[in-house]
């Protein structure tokens, strides 16, 4: 049961998911940063961008890192996406992700105030999934 299960069951609305493979990564450990805020699918400014091509799951998204060494990855609901590591779509998605989640990009770091509830609430959610 991984990452793809508990935004399934235990996120309200349905979580989705960014990553920055490499390109832009601050923390040097694999990790994805999971959004449980509503979106209405992949920005339509993606469609047709050279820079950026669906994946049907994880296998697809190895072999990337395998040939090019960095990717960044979108999640939303079951649109998947790599998005080449250091593409200039990059820049055109953090107003993006800043409408999407309200949290603000400023100096090289995502800003968003959350209460000591809300971390609360997501633990106990994850508690009760991972069992």
């Amino acid at each position: 049961r991984g990452s793809d299960g508990f935004c399934e069951t235990r996120t309200k609305p349905e979580a989705s998911a960014w990553e920055n493979g490499v390109a832009g990564q601050t923390v040097f450990r694999a990790h994805l940063h999971l959004l449980p805020a509503p979106a209405n699918g992949i920005p339509s400014e993606l469609n047709g961008q050279e820079d950026v091509y669906p994946i049907e799951g994880w296998q697809q998204l190895q072999e990337h890192f395998e040939r090019h060494g960095n990717y960044r990855y979108i999640q939303i609901g079951g649109d998947r996406r790599i998005i080449l590591g250091h593409s200039p779509v990059v820049r055109q998605m953090l107003g993006f992700l800043e409408d999407w989640t309200g949290a603000r990009f400023v100096l090289r770091d995502w800003v968003k105030p959350t209460t000591p509830e809300d971390v609360a609430e997501v633990g106990r959610r994850w508690e009760s999934w991972a069992g």
